[in-house]
C-alpha cells in the first residue's frame, strides 16, 4: 500500500474515528478474581471467520489464578454497556501462547473462549481476524495508539454496589523500537484525553479524575490495568483507496509490561498472529470451546 500524498490532518481525523468507533469499542476490562482488588487488566474482542467472538489478552493476568483449578474470568465491555455495569462471568477456556522468548520466559499472550450465551452480546463489538497483522513495521506517516483500561480509571459505581464505572484510554503514541525480546517499545507519558473518555463528576472523592475530561492534556498515570489491551497501527489510505478502520487499522501488539518510567512493552503480533489464526480455526471447527 502506498502512503504517498497522504494529508496528515486527514490521517489524524481518521485516527480519531478509528479510536472512537473501532478500537475503543473492541476493548474490554477483565478480572480473573473476585473484583477490582484482583488481577485487573484489559482485553480485545475478536471474532473467528464464522463470527464467533473470543478474547485476546495478556497471559500474566490469568496464569496466577488458574493453576489450582478454573476460576471465573469476568468481563465488562463498554462497547456493550456504555454506562458501565456488572462484570459477567464470560470465559469457558484459556489458551496460552505455547512459545517462549530467548530468555525462556513465556510470550505473554493468551486467548479466552467465551460462553455461547454471551456470543450475541460480544459479536457486534468484535473485530475480524483481518485486523491482526503478522508484521509490526511502522512508517513515519502511521498513527500509533494504545488502548486499554488503567486501574485508576476503573472503580465501583457509588450509586450501585455491584456496578462499576470505567473509562478507556486511547492514547496516540509512538513505537520507539524493539527490546531484546522483540517486544514493541511504546512511549507512555503525556496524552490528550479523547472525546470517547468520560468524566465521572459524581465521584467527589476522586478529584484527580476531573483532569480526565475530553480535550484536556494530562500526564498519564501508571498503566497498570492496560496489560492485555492493544497497540494499533493506523495507516492512511493511498490515492484512490477507500479508507475504513477495518481495512487500515491493524492490531500489532498486546501491552504487557512497564519499565516504571516512560516505556510500555507490548508483545509483537509477529510472535503470535499465526497462532491466533490457527486457534480461531479450531474454535470454528468446534475442536475447542
Amino acid at each position: 500500500m502506498t502512503t504517498e500524498g497522504i494529508d496528515s490532518e486527514l490521517v489524524q481525523r481518521l485516527a480519531d474515528k478509528a479510536k472512537n468507533e473501532f478500537a475503543s469499542q473492541t476493548s474490554v476490562c477483565i478480572v480473573a478474581a473476585d473484583d477490582l482488588a484482583g488481577h485487573v487488566g484489559s482485553g480485545v474482542i475478536l471474532k473467528t471467520a464464522r463470527g464467533i467472538p473470543f478474547l485476546l489478552t495478556a497471559r500474566h493476568l490469568l496464569e496466577d489464578d488458574l493453576p489450582q483449578g478454573w476460576r471465573p474470568i469476568r468481563v465488562l465491555a463498554p462497547g456493550v454497556s456504555r454506562e458501565g455495569g456488572e462484570f459477567r462471568d464470560a470465559g469457558t477456556s484459556v489458551h496460552f501462547f505455547p512459545g517462549a522468548h530467548d530468555d525462556g520466559k513465556p510470550v505473554d499472550v493468551a486467548i479466552v473462549t467465551l460462553k455461547k450465551g454471551l456470543h450475541s452480546d460480544f459479536a457486534p463489538i468484535a473485530a475480524s481476524l483481518d485486523v491482526v497483522d503478522g508484521a509490526d513495521d511502522v512508517l513515519s506517516t502511521d498513527v500509533i495508539f494504545a488502548v486499554g483500561m488503567p486501574n485508576y480509571l476503573a472503580f465501583k459505581d457509588p450509586g450501585a454496589a455491584n456496578r462499576y464505572l470505567l473509562s478507556t484510554v486511547t492514547y496516540v503514541t509512538g513505537v520507539k523500537g524493539h527490546d531484546k525480546k522483540g517486544r514493541l517499545e511504546i512511549e507512555w507519558g503525556e496524552a490528550t484525553v479523547g472525546p470517547e473518555n468520560k468524566a465521572f463528576p459524581q465521584l467527589a472523592d476522586r478529584p484527580e479524575l476531573a483532569e480526565f475530561s475530553p480535550g484536556a492534556t494530562v500526564q498519564l498515570g501508571h498503566p497498570r490495568g492496560i496489560s492485555g489491551g492493544a497497540v494499533w497501527r493506523l495507516r492512511g489510505a493511498g490515492r484512490g483507496e477507500f479508507w475504513a478502520p477495518s481495512t487500515h487499522a491493524r492490531l500489532i501488539g498486546v501491552p504487557v509490561s512497564f519499565d516504571e518510567r516512560s516505556t510500555e512493552y507490548a508483545e509483537s503480533s509477529v510472535k503470535w498472529a499465526s497462532w491466533l489464526r490457527e486457534l480461531a480455526g479450531r474454535i470454528d471447527a468446534g475442536t475447542i470451546e
